[in-house]
């Protein structure tokens, strides 16, 4: 989720250190594709597998969200809710 809202250096440092290999626009695509995966049933009768993720982002107080961010995260982290305003 943050390496989506990185720009400039701090987007080269979490690219290289979390080994994205894949360009922006296609990240995005690659790992809502891997969460489809997951929970998609796999034998029927059996459901899906429930994957559940504890994460959240603090950001600074005073320091906004980009839009485009929070619209990333709602695309890409079908269950993310925001209390954040932008």
């Amino acid at each position: 989720m943050t390496a989506a809202g990185a720009r400039g250096a701090t987007e080269r440092q979490m690219v290289t250190a979390l080994h994205l290999e894949l360009p922006r626009d296609r990240r995005d695509a690659a790992f809502d594709a891997i969460a489809r995966t997951i929970t998609a049933p796999t034998d029927p009768g059996r459901g899906a597998i429930k994957l559940t993720v504890a994460s959240s982002i603090w950001t600074q107080q005073g320091y906004p969200l980009t839009l485009s961010f929070l619209d990333t995260l709602t695309r890409s982290v079908p269950t993310c809710s925001s209390s954040a305003t932008a």
